[in-house]
């Protein structure tokens, strides 16, 4: 390799045909071209990491993470904010798959070094919704474009349960506040796999507000959160009072076990009369 890099630009064309070779040989060349200033071959490679799945199962998996792991961890960076950042770009649809898809494949390489990634790198690919695409939102495949996004959002949620569950929180604080619903549900699951109860006051509003798209999938969110424990109370109502639904007199609690209560605490006046009053006869109202 020393002798490869001391040629310098003499093997340049050696270099690039070598990028289409074997996963070993390209990930050797995009190693050379990188220290000789060319980021193409650690894009290259990492586009056939993803096109031919270079990290699925397969006898030689173990040979070819070894080799991407002497790609520099700030090459695969750089890779991912070109994908990142040239996607919204372009017009062309293909084009805009290709800069996805380089995204994509530099988060799933990230996991296999040794080191934890730059915290940034996975907070913006976490907020990496469909809305930042909007010179493809009128094609009729755009979609296939934005359940790329899904799977980056998703990739980034690995990578920041597996590197920084400590700061996974405020990360998925930010994307549940999002203006992007695609955000808001991947943030709701991290939330879910991460099951920290101060997620709890967040996602009680999109729980129980009407008609929210998310309630349902946040519901779960919070029982998983919450666990068998849960009051029904937390899993019934929001904390915040719809403007349509009239106050009460009280908050439902849960019923104590049988044998445990008294009458008086189960037989309450649905409103008070002037002739009802604490500790009266409620037969009549019965």
């Amino acid at each position: 390799m020393k002798i490869v890099i001391e040629q310098g630009s003499a093997s340049l064309p050696v270099l690039y045909r070598g990028l289409h070779g074997p996963p070993l040989v390209a990930c050797s060349c995009a190693v050379v071209l990188s220290r000789l200033g060319s980021e193409s071959g650690v894009q290259t490679a990492l586009i056939r990491c993803y096109d031919e799945e270079w990290l699925s199962s397969q006898p030689g998996r173990p040979m070819i993470v070894e080799a991407l792991r002497q790609i520099d961890q700030a090459s695969i960076g750089s890779a991912l904010d070109a994908g990142l950042s040239g996607a919204p770009r372009e017009r062309e649809l293909q084009a805009c798959f290709d800069r996805l898809t380089l995204a994509l494949s530099a988060l799933r390489v990230l996991v296999i070094y040794g080191e934890p990634s730059p915290l940034a790198w996975w907070t913006r690919a976490l907020s990496y919704g469909p809305s930042l695409l909007p010179r493809i939102r009128d094609n009729a495949f755009g979609g296939l474009a934005s359940s790329l996004t899904d799977h980056i959002r998703a990739a980034a949620l690995r990578g920041l349960l597996d590197q920084y569950s400590a700061g996974a929180f405020e990360a998925f604080t930010e994307g549940i506040l999002s203006d992007d619903i695609s955000v808001m549900r991947t943030s709701i699951m991290g939330m879910r796999r991460l099951r920290d109860l101060r997620a709890l006051p967040l996602l009680q509003p999109i729980a129980f507000a009407q008609s929210h798209p998310l309630a349902l999938e946040t519901r779960k969110a919070i029982e998983s959160i919450a666990g068998a424990n849960a009051e029904s109370l937390v899993l019934m109502r929001s904390s915040h009072a719809d403007a349509n639904v009239a106050q009460v007199e009280g908050l439902v609690r849960p019923a104590p076990p049988p044998g445990s209560y008294e009458t008086g605490v189960l037989l309450r006046s649905i409103c008070r009369t002037a002739d009802a009053t604490d500790g009266g006869d409620f037969s009549s109202h019965l």
